[in-house]
């Protein structure tokens, strides 16, 4: 993913996602399985940023 992280990014923008995600855990009724998945795509944004920065 590192090699591709420029396309990917373009591809899927982070500001466009990011803030979706962060929604996420402001809901008050999201079920912990979502609330789960959620922090796990954004430890991974966040790994590969600093992974390929």
């Amino acid at each position: 993913m590192c090699d591709n992280i420029d396309r990917c990014f373009e591809q899927y923008q982070p500001r466009l996602f990011l803030p979706a995600l962060c929604d996420i855990f402001s809901d008050p009724l999201a079920p912990t399985r979502v609330l789960e998945v959620t922090a796990r795509a954004l430890t991974y944004f966040l790994d590969v940023s600093v992974d390929c920065a």
